[in-house]
Order: C-alpha cells, then structure tokens, then sequence
C-alpha cells in the first residue's frame, strides 16, 4: 500500500477538493534525479522507484520531467526555470486526474480553480525545493561532474 492512501484518505476528510491525487512532495525526486544526474532516463529509473512509495501517479511525472528535458535541447542544462516549469505541469497533471474521481464534479468550480492554483503553486514550491537540494548535495560531492 502506497504511503499516500492514508494521506490522501486524511486530505479528502478535511479538504476533499484537495485530495485525489493530493499535491504531496512524492514529485520531487524526478525532479531531482534529472538535475541531479543529468541523464536521458534518470527521471524514469527515479520515477519507478518512487512509485512504490507515491502511487503511479510518480511515474507520470517522470515522463512529465523527461519530456520536458527533450523539450529544452540535448545542449541545455536543466535549471531552476525548468525545475518550477517542470513542477508547474506535474500540478496540472495532478489537477486534470482529479476529474477522473466522480465526486469532484459536484465540488463548486470557485474550489476547482482554487484546487487548480494549490497545485501550481504546489508544483513551484517542490521545483525551488528540488533545485535547493540538489544544490546542497552537489556541496556535499554528491552528483555527476558536468565539464563546463
């Protein structure tokens, strides 16, 4: 059983325009795999170890991350921009799945786009986050070693 069923079980009892899928930080590690290793793949690989712990939903993610990383050029560094675009997209990812939950239907659309901009903002905060890490890991010698 995924750790997020239980927190999203808590998230729809308090705020059920929240939940399913909750805008938990199950995201971030594809975020920080792609900066972190700079690899083709790294987001994928990270994605489905993730997804054992957040749910499928991670793994969409990954090909969020992967697709965006092919979007910006084999040339480009990923960097804080990509990272909160990235984030960004996997909010409104989250935010499209919870048409998929019946009762959302019935929810007021004022909540829906206030569900819509808790995602986005969501997705910008675990995209600083991810880039703020992976910065400190990179102090701490952790990461791949990019000639520039």
């Amino acid at each position: 059983m995924a750790l997020t069923r239980p927190l999203s079980l808590a998230l729809a009892a308090a705020v059920p325009w929240l939940a399913y899928p909750a805008p938990l930080p199950w995201f971030m590690p594809v975020i920080m795999a792609v900066l972190l290793l700079r690899l083709p793949g790294a987001a994928l690989v990270t994605g489905v170890i993730a997804a054992v712990a957040g749910g499928g939903m991670v793994l969409l993610a990954a090909v969020i991350a992967e697709a965006a990383l092919l979007a910006g050029g084999r040339g480009r560094r990923p960097g804080v921009v990509w990272a909160i675009v990235v984030g960004m997209l996997i909010g409104v990812m989250t935010f499209a799945f919870m048409f998929v939950i019946p009762e959302f239907s019935a929810i007021d659309p004022g909540l829906k786009l206030l569900a819509l901009g808790v995602r986005i903002v969501a997705g910008v905060v675990y995209g600083w986050l991810a880039v703020l890490l992976v910065e400190r890991l990179r102090r701490a010698g952790i990461g791949r070693r990019v000639r520039t």
